[in-house]
């Protein structure tokens, strides 16, 4: 693919990951109350409403407004910009590298975007499949995760 469609391709797939990301946030605050448990597949994947205002799992939530601003936007955008170069100035990317860091940087934009505009991201989906349970997440999450885990096996099993 040439480098041009290579990048606009790239570019459209991380804000796709955006769009949904705040589509799907803005529905929900929208429509869903922090008191609210709406069962999407039984109890298994639960729909609910949570402001994050830390980061995974409420991490940093009790830091000061200043380390906060630090740790959960400044350097978030840091390496979100980094990431963004990469992506885009590598010569000779490897494809499936691109595009799983395309989906981390995504997902990171989109919860970088809520702490900024809203100091806190919105979470939403619960899933608790016996002993398989998660946090409270958002599809940024989704995304993050699903860039990461592919570029994990990837590189354990196809990468050389």
């Amino acid at each position: 693919m040439p480098k041009l469609n290579r990048r606009i391709f790239l570019l459209l797939l991380i804000f796709l990951v955006i769009l949904c990301d705040q589509v799907s946030k803005n529905w929900v605050r929208e429509h869903v109350t922090s008191e609210d448990r709406i069962e999407l597949m039984g109890s298994y994947v639960v729909l609910t409403y949570v402001e994050n205002m830390g980061a995974l799992l409420g991490f940093a939530e009790t830091f000061s407004p200043g380390t906060k601003r630090i740790l959960l936007i400044g350097m978030p955008f840091l390496i979100l910009a980094v990431l963004c170069y990469y992506i885009f100035a590598s010569e000779k990317p490897d494809k499936i590298v691109t595009l799983t860091l395309s989906l981390v940087a995504g997902g990171g934009w989109g919860n970088l975007y809520d702490r900024f505009v809203y100091g806190s991201v919105t979470d939403f989906l619960y899933i608790d499949v016996n002993l398989f349970k998660t946090g409270i997440f958002n599809l940024a999450d989704i995304a993050i995760s699903a860039g990461i885990a592919i570029l994990f096996f990837y590189s354990l099993f196809f990468k050389k």
